[in-house]
């Protein structure tokens, strides 16, 4: 009954709603209007009202224990609910743009960092750099600030963990492109990315398999969210890794995929876990496209040597040389590295 009862509550709204106006394009006075909102902490502070809730679920009375289990999933959401829109020193202002990359051609990158230190704009240049000295002909859609507003209501899920990542492929299929790679910001490309577009297009997506999904970092609200949406059980499904991630947009069950992701953020519970965007893809593609072909299945090795991440600024230089002698499609940069290239 509890459980019931909490989920009237939360799933009527969610706890990342933003209450703005809806608009097919944000202004540079809309995203500062919305970034006075974040700044207000009416977010952080229904994510500790959710917080507590989730501690009666747990069943637990000793903090000690659900501080451990818990923690690391609330403080991911505070850092992913606090992407700046606009420059907090006002020198610049959010920037779209559309690159040629090479001869160009059907085929499109996209990716985005907010304002801000912890993921900075020269990252963005670096893919770039790293896309037309690899050989890729296409092009790269990206955003430094703002957020992507393809059908007019993202405005309201802007503090929503990570959906900025569907709606910028949703933005750049806006723009003619069918096939579309998502790269999380600190990846370099090693080599041409050609073929990745091949199993896009061959396959409906490029998901990759991943195995680092715990159950201590997912919420038990969100996986009641997640089972009421989907009728998968998110343990079940196979888990899926967005750092780098492709999708044949036109693909029938890719939309219905994406139509089920704006579901998911008028919800926002599912989204309560360290994979945020991960647990509720994973579960719209177990329902909508449960014969969809993981990297793993298919393309051994590729998955294996799809990306290397480094783990601190001491092993950047290290990783990335050995990133690209053993011939990986890219190199993630570590966070404390990330003002610096090593390509």
């Amino acid at each position: 009954m509890l459980l019931t009862s909490l989920n009237f509550v939360f799933l009527s709204l969610s706890p990342f709603h933003i209450d703005y106006s809806q608009k097919k394009e944000g202004t540079f006075q809309d995203y500062e209007s919305i970034d006075a909102l974040l700044d207000s902490c009416i977010i952080n502070k229904r994510l500790e009202e959710m917080y507590v809730l989730e501690k009666i679920l747990f069943g637990s009375n000793d903090d000690v224990i659900f501080h451990n289990f818990y923690s690391a999933v609330l403080d991911r959401m505070l850092i992913a609910s606090r992407m700046r829109l606009t420059d907090p020193f006002k020198v610049e202002t959010p920037v779209k743009n559309l690159v040629q990359i090479n001869q160009g051609g059907k085929n499109v990158v996209v990716s985005c960092v907010g304002f801000g230190k912890r993921r900075p704009k020269d990252l963005l240049k670096n893919l770039q750099t790293s896309l037309e000295k690899s050989g890729f002909d296409g092009f790269f859609y990206y955003r430094i600030g703002g957020f992507p507003t393809p059908r007019g209501v993202e405005l309201n899920f802007c503090a929503t963990p990570y959906a900025f990542k569907i709606f910028m492929m949703e933005e750049a299929k806006n723009l003619g492109f069918e096939n579309i790679l998502w790269l999380d910001a600190r990846l370099q490309a090693l080599k041409n990315i050609t073929p990745l577009f091949s199993i896009i297009e061959d396959n409906g997506g490029l998901f990759n398999l991943t195995h680092t999904m715990g159950r201590d970092k997912v919420f038990i609200l969100a996986q009641k969210a997640l089972f009421d949406l989907t009728q998968t059980e998110y343990q079940k499904n196979r888990a899926l890794s967005t750092p780098v991630l492709g999708l044949k947009m036109n693909h029938p069950k890719i939309e219905k995929i994406i139509d089920g992701f704006y579901e998911a953020c008028v919800l926002g519970t599912p989204f309560f876990s360290c994979y945020p965007e991960e647990i509720v893809l994973a579960a719209l593609i177990q329902k909508h496209f449960s014969d969809a072909i993981f990297l793993n299945q298919k393309y051994p090795q590729i998955w294996e040597k799809l990306y290397l991440y480094s783990p601190n600024a001491k092993m950047d230089k290290k990783l990335a040389v050995f990133s690209k002698r053993k011939n990986f499609f890219f190199f993630g940069v570590s966070n404390e590295g990330i003002d610096r290239s090593f390509l």
